[in-house]
């Protein structure tokens, strides 16, 4: 994703005391805007989305042919929020209803899968799964998949991605196929057969 984004606008508790956002911070130093916020910002990410909104409007107006510049917003470790992660009328559910058409993506991080609101759930386009902590965790994840293939099957692709140290299961929801939506990392597909 590194020539994707023209932004990247963080907002973590952890962005200032965690050194793993100091790549992300030295890589946003070469783009054309970016912040990065310790606390829940509401007001601040309203007006990231607002100007963003703004320059697509104005560039969709005028006919051009270059790329709309696009936008990254990654909320990380707010699990415990849940006047951030389940409230019906704050700008996380609208980044991921509306803010696609204005070319805004969001990364939304967390330890606990149910902790994040079901709109969100809904609206995922990717996951990046770990070995997860515990077995109500994995159950939620089988059953939020579980459209797709039966429960089983989708325990042992987890079963299997994960068992590398280090190793994670890539699931790509927007492929129109299943054969080409589950992955080792992103490196090998998972093709059940």
């Amino acid at each position: 994703y590194r020539h994707c984004f023209d932004q990247i606008h963080v907002f973590s508790p952890s962005v200032e005391v965690d050194s793993a956002w100091g790549p992300v911070k030295q890589f946003a130093e070469h783009l054309s805007g970016s912040s990065f916020h310790s606390e829940w910002e509401e007001p601040a990410l309203r007006k990231i989305l607002d100007e963003q909104k703004e320059i697509i409007k104005k560039l969709k107006d005028a006919k051009t042919n270059k790329p709309l510049p696009q936008l990254l917003t990654i909320i990380d470790d707010f699990a415990d929020r849940s006047d951030i992660m389940h409230s019906a009328s704050n700008v996380l559910i609208t980044l991921f209803i509306r803010e696609r058409h204005f070319g805004s993506s969001c990364w939304l991080s967390s330890q606990k899968l149910t902790a994040m609101s079901t709109v969100a759930r809904v609206n995922f386009r990717f996951i990046l799964c770990w070995r997860l902590g515990n077995q109500k965790e994995v159950i939620a994840l089988m059953e939020e998949l579980s459209a797709i293939y039966p429960v089983k099957v989708l325990h042992e692709m987890y079963q299997i991605a994960i068992a590398e140290a280090h190793s994670f299961w890539y699931i790509n929801l927007v492929q129109k196929r299943k054969e080409d939506m589950f992955h080792i990392r992103l490196e090998q597909k998972m093709v059940y057969d």
